[in-house]
């Protein structure tokens, strides 16, 4: 496993099957932080691997978990007595839906997976001031999700917040979701890490993002423009807004607009 040194304190280890996924690792004064545990005990071997390598023993670990999908806390208990932070919605999610997902998804296994949810739970931000790091509410791919602002190196990770080609819409709240993407272009960030997309030295990904989910929110997106993986992402995101949003909740817009994309699918 190939890392890459990311500012004065920050390895990413990419890992590339069966998805591209970052895990993103800061090395704090106090505390090393490891952002995200990807599938399971064999991933996170390679973690430390890279992190004995750098003669980075010793420190007490804190495993955060940026939402409760499986590839972001599979991983979890491969780091013993380590301290694992997340949302409190993160945690509630992980306990109600880790059976299932373990089921579904057990072909994706990368070594033993004990589920471990965060033991340390916050509703709007937790900050760890010695080692200049804080970890924030910021609801948009799902619910639950969180984010991580590094003032040290100006280096923000949004999980699964922010995507190419498009974002993957697991929230029904559209426009909360906007609110935070455009909370991201207030902070002052040099890098931002993104779950599954290299790292990001400027804004053009997320303003595409954020013009993608306004675009949505009023239902008006032009699917003649959309590339192939566009229209992939976008048909994954009106399945699940058709199952989530309550049926007298849907204007005549967004009807009309499941049966444009139903008339897609077909052909």
């Amino acid at each position: 496993m190939k890392f890459r040194k990311i500012g004065s304190r920050g390895l990413l280890f990419p890992f590339t099957d069966p998805f591209p996924t970052n895990v993103y690792v800061i090395i704090g004064h106090e505390r090393i932080y490891v952002l995200d545990t990807f599938l399971g005990s064999e991933s996170m071997a390679l973690v430390k691997e890279g992190l004995e390598s750098e003669g980075h023993e010793g420190k007490p670990i804190v495993v955060f978990n940026s939402h409760g999908d499986f590839d972001h806390y599979w991983g979890n208990s491969a780091f013993e007595g380590a301290l694992i932070i997340g949302h409190e919605e993160c945690r509630t999610r992980i306990l109600a839906e880790s059976d299932e997902a373990l089921l579904v998804n057990k072909e994706r296994k990368k070594g033993e997976v004990v589920v471990r949810a965060p033991s340390l739970v916050f509703e709007n931000r937790l900050s760890f001031p010695d080692d200049g790091l804080t970890f924030f509410h910021t609801p948009g791919h799902t619910i639950d999700s969180s984010s991580c602002y590094d003032e040290t190196d100006r280096i923000l990770f949004v999980g699964d917040n922010v995507e190419s080609p498009l974002p993957y819409v697991y929230n029904t709240n559209v426009v909360q979701y906007i609110e935070t993407l455009k909370s991201y272009l207030d902070l002052d960030w040099d890098v931002m890490i993104a779950s599954h997309d290299p790292p990001l030295h400027d804004k053009t990904l997320l303003e595409k993002n954020i013009k993608y989910l306004t675009d949505l929110q009023s239902w008006k997106i032009d699917i003649a423009s959309l590339t192939e993986g566009e229209l992939h992402q976008h048909i994954n995101n009106i399945k699940y807004l058709e199952d989530n949003i309550n049926d007298s909740q849907l204007t005549k817009e967004a009807r009309q607009h499941f049966d444009d994309m139903k008339k897609v699918e077909h052909h």
